[in-house]
């Protein structure tokens, strides 16, 4: 594999006592890891900044791409970067290069293109019974943390923020051909 190999040594320290650990990632926490890539950040650095263990940020990394295990090692945790995002935040800006209008007309991809992302998947490649799927999970989640009988407002927020997802699911799938 020719990809950077990505440091996962911390994760054999791993302290433990982590803040959110088994909480549902949120959009913030999304962003978070994001830009946690961007800045080319170390697994320490990222459970640091989502308050989160080592296996729990190694898995949504892998979920969301950045990150693949690599086969051709024995150790069960040798992953590898992919994609170009890792360390973006410390590159130069790609359109500052000297033959800018030559690499644009020369890429047959679209110059501005918006994406919808589900949980960091193009939503375009999502067939609308995987959208009611998660949107049946999202709702299984509602039902779960409204049965605790402890009311916090942070459980309400947690409902709410829940419940807005829902309604942005299903504005996307019935605005779809």
């Amino acid at each position: 594999m020719s990809a950077e190999r990505f440091h996962t040594d911390f994760a054999t320290r791993d302290p433990g006592g982590w803040e959110r650990h088994g909480l549902t990632w949120t959009d913030t926490d999304y962003r978070e890891l994001s830009r946690l890539v961007t800045e080319n950040a170390n697994l320490s650095q990222m459970c640091k900044a989502l308050a989160r263990p080592p296996d729990g940020v190694l898995a949504k990394l892998s979920q969301r791409s950045y990150i693949q295990r690599d086969h051709s090692d024995p150790n069960p945790r040798a992953y590898r970067k992919l994609g170009q995002t890792w360390g973006m935040a410390n590159r130069s800006d790609p359109l500052d290069q000297t033959n800018k209008e030559e690499d644009m007309t020369a890429n047959a991809a679209p110059i501005i293109e918006t994406v919808t992302r589900i949980l960091g998947r193009d939503a375009s490649t999502m067939t609308d019974d995987q959208i009611f799927q998660l949107i049946a999970r999202q709702e299984g989640e509602i039902a779960m943390l409204s049965g605790i009988k402890a009311k916090s407002k942070k459980l309400e927020a947690r409902i709410a923020e829940i419940q807005s997802g829902i309604e942005k699911l299903v504005e996307y799938v019935d605005s779809r051909p």
